[in-house]
């Protein structure tokens, strides 16, 4: 068998079962194999796209914790999220791309300063 590095905690912490085919798998649970697969090596980069849709609300302060265990760690991670409070949770740097160009790197705070002055 291949190594399977942190699968098996990982899995035990997000709640999935290991034992029931994917195909077979709800779209939340589904959500949560990729992020087994995503963390399970602690690599150096993650790109995660939508992280937690699908997920509920405890699943999703897991997802956080395991973000900011690998942030601590060193890793770089790129978050693609819709969700604002998501974002401002997880990150130190946020990069706005709208119709394929990079519109503001800035951090947290000064988005959430820019987006206050504009609902004045």
């Amino acid at each position: 068998m291949k190594n399977l590095g942190d699968a098996g905690v990982l899995a035990s912490r997000l709640e999935l079962d290991i034992d029931r085919p994917v195909k077979s798998l709800s779209k939340g649970n589904r959500q949560k194999v990729g992020l087994v697969q995503a963390f399970m090596h602690r690599p150096d980069l993650l790109v995660l796209d939508e992280a937690t849709v699908g997920l509920d609300p405890l699943i999703q302060q897991t997802f956080y914790e395991l973000v900011t265990e690998a942030k601590s760690a060193g890793a770089t991670i790129f978050l693609s999220s819709h969700v604002l409070p998501e974002v401002q949770h997880v990150t130190d740097r946020v990069a706005l791309i709208r119709e394929g160009r990079l519109e503001l790197v800035a951090g947290v705070d000064e988005l959430r300063t820019r987006t206050l002055a504009r609902l004045r």
